[in-house]
């Protein structure tokens, strides 16, 4: 099953794809957006949720392909330019 892209992606030319630049499978997305449910957690989701916003950041900055750890646990995808 292909994953639709979201309005934000569509509307700046964004897509996401997986190794060797096919479409990514609803697997692989959701495992890519699974650190979102972090703040259903009680009390400590919405900290929970800032570290693992923050963990992205600093790896997709560090990263010379630009994949951050939620691209990694995926199998490898990644966001690029349509």
């Amino acid at each position: 099953m292909r994953c639709p892209s979201t309005l934000g992606k569509k509307f700046l030319g964004l897509s996401v794809r997986g190794p060797g630049g096919t479409t990514i499978a609803l697997q692989q997305s959701a495992i890519r957006n699974a650190f979102m449910l972090l703040t259903i957690i009680p009390f400590i989701g919405g900290l929970l949720a800032f570290v693992a916003y923050v963990v992205i950041a600093v790896t997709i900055n560090s990263s010379p392909t630009k994949q951050g750890k939620h691209d990694e646990f995926a199998g490898g995808t990644q966001v690029i330019e349509t």
